[in-house]
């Protein structure tokens, strides 16, 4: 597993899996300290949104999550835009 010492930021892209994140996204943030770091969540889901996901980070994690962006499934092909608009707004946000 590489480690993410070195980022502040982290861009965290998984899909929804029965409303929260999946078993291999809950065993990566179980095994790195991800504290005083910024988590950016994009979700793509089929009809779910975000889902329990997000709570689910929090809970797993003393990370800042950043509000997510979910993406329908059937949008991912033609999501490049989106997700650039997204970050480049959430970014700059004054917290």
């Amino acid at each position: 597993m590489p480690s993410v010492d070195a980022y502040d930021k982290i861009i965290l892209i998984y899909p929804l899996w029965w409303h929260t994140l999946p078993k291999a996204v809950e065993n990566f943030l179980r095994s790195c300290d991800l504290t005083g770091k910024k988590i950016y969540p994009i979700v793509t889901h089929g009809g779910g949104g975000f889902g329990e996901s997000v709570d689910a980070l929090k809970s797993l994690t003393r990370a800042d999550i950043a509000e997510p962006l979910d993406i329908y499934s059937s949008d991912i092909p033609a999501s490049r835009q989106i997700v650039s608009e997204w970050f480049q707004a959430t970014t700059t946000k004054k917290f």
